[in-house]
């Protein structure tokens, strides 16, 4: 293992995602919303008009810990921090929401018609702030 942070995340604490545990990370943009915080749960979000971003981030699950960052990720029913580049520049962050847990993708990677050991999980974060 390498030991260089790839993505961090900040809720209560940092979660830091090696090199070897993230595939890509994405930037994109999809129509407006406005995002309301719940004072009891999952802040809600509607949509409407203009263009905004969105990071779609790509996990692989190299190591037990990874699955437990990814469910802490999941877990989070609030704003948190991510640094979608801290490998090159720790500066750049953006406060983010996972856009629900049905928005997670869990892909089990194959390799000439043979299953391999490493599963992927997709996650599309909402930049909300």
């Amino acid at each position: 293992m390498t030991n260089t942070v790839a993505v961090k995340f900040t809720l209560t604490g940092d979660i830091d995602f090696y090199e070897e545990e993230i595939g890509k990370v994405i930037l994109g943009t999809d129509k407006g919303y406005d995002f309301l915080k719940n004072q009891s749960g999952v802040p809600n979000v509607f949509y409407q008009g203009d263009l905004n971003k969105f990071f779609t981030v790509e996990f692989i699950e190299r190591w037990a810990t990874t699955r437990a960052k990814i469910d802490e990720l999941i877990d989070e029913e609030s704003e948190m921090t991510m640094y979608y580049e801290y490998a090159y520049d720790i500066t750049k962050s953006v406060s983010v929401i996972l856009v629900g847990n049905k928005g997670v993708k869990r892909t089990e990677m194959w390799k000439y018609g043979e299953k391999e050991a490493l599963i992927m999980h997709q996650m599309r974060f909402l930049q909300s702030s």
